[in-house]
């Protein structure tokens, strides 16, 4: 996972990207909308619309978007930290109760000159970029941060306990770009369900940030000023007020998947005298299991999922490991990632990247641990002319799992339970006539039970909280 340095809002703008459908360039735009009321400080009105009434097409041009107060003045965070951003931006919100939309005019004085590059996911590259950070909580810990660069190429992340983040978090949302004479334009769809907020009566006030990367002069500007010397980077954002009415929707999210995989490989006995019982010239392993996600609360999610599996996403890199220490690899599981940053108990810290994480998930459903399984009575059985092959699975199954993630007042609370099956190796002894002296298996891993129990309350800048992690493998399995 990478981890933001200095300010993790900053290097927002370098996170694993993911390559969306580019918003076609109109070769006459309308011009943008005139500002209303421009807001110089760090709080700005959100503006109520009607569902449907905006058209996310990268072009400015609803009513609401001009009557809409404007933020604007935005400041230098790199490379002079404080002073006035050399190109101007204005911002807007507006929001139904569907979603939030921020519309960004990205003015530049060489519009030929902005940088539209295509990139692919987990390809951090420079570029122009636009970006929304929303504390929707407004605790000024949590912040949810979207970015789009002039292409349309999307990026997110999650950040939390106000300097960390957590860049393989992926929420659904939307944007589209648009280039004129004057520079560019990002309009952003984010909806409700994405976030998590309360659904308490009255007016809202959450935590929001607006930046800009601007490629050409390796500026980084943003809304509200942040200093690089703070301790601090949602802690520092401005208010967007004015939110009423808003309601949390209870979703409930299904994902199911199914996937196959075949091997094919040269038989390693062919030429030997005992041909290899586990061999086939085509192994396929069909594999199927289900993700999902309810809102039990507007800040209380409950997640399960049934064999999930490691095929579900992109392969980890190869990797060769030359000592004695467990490789690591990050977690790309829809399920194990929901919520990940409530389960979290790491030291705060801007340049150390080699502070140890307490809980690692990749060992739920890990490889059988128990390399060495057959017995020496088969050894023995076998002779010192005989042949033994063996065969085991690669992972363990997951047979279900379910996870408590959110908060309870000032407490983030987070409870996750997973079992995996007993896998079991197989393995035949041939003594050297070639005859079966012995058919069989061996436990390899045995039925496991994990279990994780989070909180953290959060006063002001100090945390009070507690990490439980349990691994409760079975006493005793018999082998068949």
């Amino acid at each position: 996972m990478a981890r933001l340095s200095l300010l993790a809002l900053a290097l927002c703008f370098s996170l694993p990207l993911a390559a969306q459908p580019v918003q076609s360039q109109d070769p006459s735009p309308p011009s943008p909308p005139v500002p209303s009321a421009v807001i110089s400080g760090t709080e700005l009105a959100a503006t109520a619309v009607d569902v449907g009434a905006i058209r996310l097409d990268g072009v400015l041009d609803e009513r609401d978007w001009q009557d809409a107060p404007v933020a604007s003045n935005f400041v230098q965070m790199r490379p002079s930290a404080g002073d006035p951003a050399s190109e101007r931006t204005e911002a807007r919100v507006l929001y139904d109760d569907k979603a939030v939309y921020v519309g960004m005019m990205l003015y530049d004085s060489q519009p030929d000159e902005i940088n539209r590059q295509l990139g692919r996911r987990d390809s951090g590259f420079e570029s122009d970029w636009a970006m929304v950070a929303i504390d929707s909580y407004n605790d000024d810990r949590t912040a949810f941060v979207f970015q789009v660069n002039a292409a349309g190429v999307f990026s997110d992340a999650l950040l939390y306990d106000d300097v960390n983040d957590d860049d393989s978090w992926d929420a659904v949302w939307d944007a589209a770009v648009s280039q004129n004479s004057e520079g560019w334009v990002a309009e952003f769809r984010i909806p409700l369900s994405q976030l998590r907020f309360s659904s308490a009566e009255g007016d809202q006030t959450w935590g929001l940030e607006l930046g800009r990367r601007h490629f050409r002069t390796s500026e980084e500007s943003f809304w509200a000023p942040l200093d690089p010397d703070e301790n601090g980077v949602v802690s520092q954002f401005g208010s967007l007020t004015s939110l009423r009415g808003l309601k949390a929707p209870r979703n409930l999210e299904i994902q199911p998947y199914m996937a196959a995989s075949v091997t094919r490989a040269p038989d390693p006995s062919a030429g030997a005298a005992i041909a290899n019982p586990y061999y086939s010239p085509t192994d396929a392993a069909p594999r199927v299991g289900v993700d999902v996600k309810y809102g039990l609360t507007s800040d209380l999610t409950l997640t399960a999922t049934v064999n999930p599996d490691f095929g579900q996403v992109e392969a980890d890199p190869a990797q060769v490991n030359l000592g004695g220490f467990e490789l690591s690899f990050d977690e790309r599981r829809p399920f194990f990632i929901e919520g990940l940053d409530v389960f979290n108990m790491e030291p705060r810290r801007f340049f150390n990247n080699n502070n140890p994480s307490l809980l690692y998930t990749r060992r739920i459903g890990r490889a059988p641990q128990r390399s060495s399984f057959v017995p020496q009575s088969a050894h023995d059985a076998a002779g010192d002319n005989g042949t033994i092959y063996t065969d085991a699975p690669q992972n363990s199954t997951i047979l279900g799992a379910a996870k408590l993630s959110g908060r309870v007042g000032r407490f983030s609370v987070g409870l996750l339970n997973a079992t995996t099956a007993s896998e079991y190796g197989q393995f035949q002894a041939f003594d050297g006539s070639g005859q079966v002296v012995m058919d069989d298996r061996a436990l390899v891993e045995p039925l496991t039970n994990y279990l994780v129990g989070r909180t953290r309350g959060t006063f002001g800048r100090t945390i009070v909280g507690g990490l439980l992690t349990s691994v409760s493998p079975a006493r005793s399995a018999r082998a068949e």
